[in-house]
């Protein structure tokens, strides 16, 4: 039998014990039995304050109409300090309501097989599910989601299905969003990602986070919040960009020029000049159409740069003396307007490696992005025009002066653009 509260406290009791030398005093309560089961309930706490709270919670929940033994679950002394935060979290009028919101969310997750959460990520998933969200498996959700992208997004979508696809798999594609917690989303994401490099991990991070973000915008409200909204990104240690010296660049030229012989090294050449001479970007190479190079007015548009699916503006290039000499050296044969420049080539892979293998049978050290990386470089060394390098090559004064600035003097960046010539 369950004695009265009157009773419980006053017999609460003092225990001193010393272990290992050390002296330890906590404070006993003996409630009664579980009528059914017939288990001794005890209350144990390390204060006298402490065991008082302990006492009138349990009897607040005995009188709500919670069976004896499912109250002492609930209220269990580990747990207790997130009860009485979940009861601010939610917003609940007594620990009662709290205690019982806490016991149906761990049964919630008990069924899904997630028993090893805390309270207050219980509390959240349980809430998540019954408040304000529209019931969306992660599956459904995803497929949703990859529905967004336009068709020129097409490789960035690959991407994603390949990342958040995983997750959405791994977590359980049949579960609902509003299920998934913040502890299980961020264990996934280090169990997934740890061996990953700082910059490939944050990658990975921020487009599962994307994903959640998408699913908890109030339009949808597949969940109540982005599990992974406090995931915190990797500092990525600072790497100082490779780039070429005047001689290795002009003795790579000449053997570029010298082998220009067909329309696949034309291209090739070409490749590098817009790369080592106006600092595009290999993707941005690729998708240039005849249409936008303009030798005459020494111009070169690049109309799909980097981020255009995402509303970056085309960006104009004037080609500068040391660009129109590699250009006009050995062009290719012009094709129609709306035809690719390079149109043999399937992705820029397959330059980067032939590229890669020319070096090494000549003995030049080409690092990864040697062009663009080189073409910076030399060219804030050169003209001290931070806005003019900035607007050539499509990148933020953060970027340049963080990576490219006062790497080289200016005399040899002067030599880069005056005597590298054909």
């Amino acid at each position: 039998m369950i004695q009265s509260k009157q009773e419980v406290v006053r017999r609460v009791r003092e225990t001193r014990k010393t272990i290992g030398g050390k002296a330890y005093t906590y404070y006993s309560a003996h409630v009664g039995s579980d009528p059914i089961t017939g288990r001794r309930i005890d209350i144990v706490r390390s204060s006298r304050a402490a065991l008082m709270d302990a006492i009138n919670d349990y009897y607040a929940v005995l009188r709500a109409g919670v069976m004896p033994g499912d109250v002492d679950a609930a209220l269990n002394p580990k747990d207790i300090a997130e009860v009485r935060a979940a009861r601010e979290k939610l917003g609940a009028t007594s620990i009662v309501e709290a205690a019982d919101i806490v016991a149906r969310a761990k049964e919630v997750l008990a069924d899904a097989g997630l028993s090893d959460v805390s309270v207050l990520d219980a509390v959240a998933a349980f809430v998540g599910t019954k408040s304000g969200v529209n019931r969306k498996t992660l599956a459904d959700a995803f497929d949703a989601y990859l529905a967004t992208f336009n068709a020129d997004q097409e490789t960035y979508r690959k991407v994603i299905k390949t990342r958040v696809g995983r997750m959405v798999v791994e977590l359980g594609a049949e579960r609902l969003v509003s299920d998934i917690t913040p502890t299980e989303a961020m264990d996934w994401v280090e169990r997934s990602f740890s061996g990953l490099s700082e910059k490939t991990y944050n990658n990975y991070l921020g487009d599962c986070r994307t994903f959640f973000n998408w699913c908890a915008k109030p339009v949808r409200a597949f969940c109540r919040e982005n599990p992974l909204a406090t995931a915190e990104m990797r500092r990525v240690a600072r790497k100082m960009p490779e780039f070429m010296p005047v001689e290795d660049v002009k003795k790579w030229f000449f053997i570029l020029l010298s082998s220009a012989c067909d329309e696949k090294s034309k291209m090739i050449l070409w490749w590098n000049a817009l790369g080592f001479f106006a600092g595009a970007r290999t993707a941005e190479i690729h998708r240039l159409k005849w249409k936008d190079v303009d030798l005459d007015k020494r111009t070169v548009l690049f109309a799909e740069p980097k981020g255009f699916a995402h509303g970056v503006p085309p960006r104009f290039v004037k080609l500068n003396d040391a660009a129109m000499a590699w250009l006009e050296a050995a062009p290719p044969t012009r094709r129609g307007p709306d035809d690719p420049v390079f149109a043999d080539v399937d992705e820029t892979r397959s330059v980067s490696n032939y590229l890669a293998v020319l070096a090494k049978r000549n003995g030049i050290v080409l690092p990864k992005n040697a062009a663009r990386h080189t073409f910076v470089t030399m060219h804030v060394a050169a003209y001290h025009d931070a806005a003019l390098t900035e607007s050539i090559v499509g990148t933020s004064a953060t970027m340049r002066r963080s990576h490219y600035q006062g790497l080289v003097r200016e005399e040899e960046a002067k030599r880069y653009f005056e005597e590298i010539r054909p």
